[in-house]
């Protein structure tokens, strides 16, 4: 089962240091981090791992944190309709989107390597940032 739906809220989003994405490295979002502008808007239809820009719900950072990699953790306002193959969009793992813009960097302690649950909600509690998990 697939879902589509409006969603003109929040996620987050993994990079690497250079700001490529964490699992694709096929574009660099520097300039978007900068700016805050919207990221280019997809064209087509969505489709999971294969057109769309992924981004998780804040349950699910830890999940989709590469252990071992110096990764960098976005804040984002999605724009635009948000897809995810699961039927529950509460509970999925990962969406995607048409477009979205860079929020806040989220501030992780140097070294930190405790990425269960209550870990991940204590770094978003010490970046001002209270979410429904």
């Amino acid at each position: 089962m697939h879902c589509h739906y409006d969603h003109n809220g929040f996620g987050f989003k993994w990079l690497t240091e250079d700001n490529q994405p964490s699992f694709a490295r096929n574009f660099n979002f520097t300039p978007f981090i900068k700016s805050g502008d919207l990221v280019p808007k997809v064209k087509g239809p969505l489709r999971m791992c294969g057109n769309g820009y992924h981004f998780c719900r804040a349950g699910m950072i830890y999940y989709w944190k590469r252990i071992g990699h110096p990764d960098k953790l976005f804040l984002i306002q999605v724009s635009g309709p948000v897809y995810s193959e699961y039927p529950y969009p509460l509970l999925a793992e990962k969406y995607i989107c048409q477009s979205f813009r860079f929020i806040k960097q989220i501030e992780i302690p140097r070294g930190h390597t405790n990425w269960g649950p209550t870990a991940t909600r204590a770094i978003l509690n010490d970046n001002g940032i209270r979410t429904l998990w």
